[in-house]
């Protein structure tokens, strides 16, 4: 019986899901870089000057930046593990736990709504002839708004603000704000991947374009549904273990963060896949002119009927010089005069100084 239990002991210290969010977040993090990095690479490409959407969306980098950080210190502290582990190791990587989530929770909702608000900024660049500048100008205010009201109650959840990390006494319920916060989260993405569809369809562009562009708003709003998911996770909550049980909703949110900048970089990439159409285009178009350059091949595309200089002119050409294929000797014949030869001569009176 003291065999399972110091078994069974041993596998619960052992447990650990540390590796699984270092990954997920890794991941995801680069790949946000390598939006934003693309975005940066569309806008050379068509010769577009950095407008504030763009800007926005490098504010929202930077946040997110302070998001992957915070979940590396979190790991640090015993993110993964459970939370009587990492006490007897060190009591202070509790403390330090909480105050990188403190910290998190004002990255958090900065992060998403410059990301939202790039977004914003790109359908007034796109659709702010139409009547749609006014539903925008709307909804900036209300993520300006949301943004403040993810931020600010979180900070003075508890009084005084260090009792988030010490006591934990004096504190509002922290689950109902998170609740709250995502909520106003889904309607916003809601919102973003409604709004521009009516718009984008009274655009004058091939209907090929108009998918294109309808497409990218639809996973531009892909973060919505990583929203939904996160708000399952903070419904279930387990403050009893929270190095262990808050595993999922630290991994859904760094996702949100990062898949916020992903999606809002994704409509401003057609560029790059119309370059790089172009680009087939040219090398086959070159290769194409290499190959009807060649001789016999033109020879074959050129017409006598309408063309019978250039027809004689290129079979000349394609032949190589007739005296670099034969011998000396033969070389020497054209300068051998025979005798039929001279009477020609004599005939027409050109050969009477070779008779001398």
């Amino acid at each position: 019986m003291s065999n399972t239990t110091t078994e069974g002991s041993e596998a619960f210290r052992a447990e650990s899901r540390a590796n699984e969010v270092f990954t997920i977040h890794l991941i995801f993090f680069f790949l946000a870089i390598i939006s934003v990095i693309a975005r940066l690479a569309a806008a050379r490409v068509s010769a577009r000057r950095i407008t504030w959407d763009d800007w926005l969306a490098f504010l929202s980098l930077f946040f997110v930046i302070g998001v992957f950080a915070g979940t590396m210190l979190w790991l640090r502290f015993g993110l993964g593990r459970h939370e009587v582990v990492v006490q007897e190791e060190d009591p202070m990587n509790i403390v330090r736990f909480y105050q990188t989530i403190f910290a998190n929770e004002i990255m958090y909702p900065l992060s998403l709504s410059s990301a939202r608000l790039s977004l914003v900024v790109l359908y007034h660049r796109i659709f702010g002839l139409f009547n749609a500048r006014y539903w925008l100008y709307g909804l900036q205010a209300f993520i300006v708004a949301w943004a403040i009201y993810a931020t600010l109650p979180l900070i003075l959840a508890c009084h005084p603000v260090s009792n988030f990390w010490t006591t934990h006494k004096n504190c509002v319920d922290i689950s109902k704000i998170y609740i709250s916060i995502a909520v106003g989260s889904i309607v916003t993405d809601f919102i973003l991947i409604l709004l521009p569809m009516p718009y984008a369809a009274r655009l004058r562009m091939s209907w090929y374009k108009k998918a294109l562009l309808l497409m990218s708003f639809v996973f531009g709003g892909f973060n919505c549904f990583i929203t939904i998911i996160r708000l399952v996770k903070v419904s279930n909550f387990d403050y009893k273990d929270p190095t262990w049980g808050t595993v999922d909703l630290m991994i859904w949110t760094g996702l949100e963060a990062y898949c916020g900048v992903i999606c809002c970089c994704l409509p401003t990439l057609r560029p790059l896949l119309h370059a790089g159409r172009s680009d087939r285009r040219s090398r086959k178009s070159s290769g194409r002119m290499m190959k009807d350059s060649d001789p016999s091949t033109v020879a074959e595309t050129v017409t006598t009927q309408q063309f019978p200089e250039a027809r004689e002119m290129v079979d000349y050409l394609s032949k190589p010089p007739r005296a670099a294929h034969r011998t000396l000797e033969e070389q020497f014949k054209d300068f051998d005069f025979g005798v039929t030869t001279l009477n020609d001569l004599r005939r027409y009176g050109r050969a009477s100084d070779l008779d001398d």
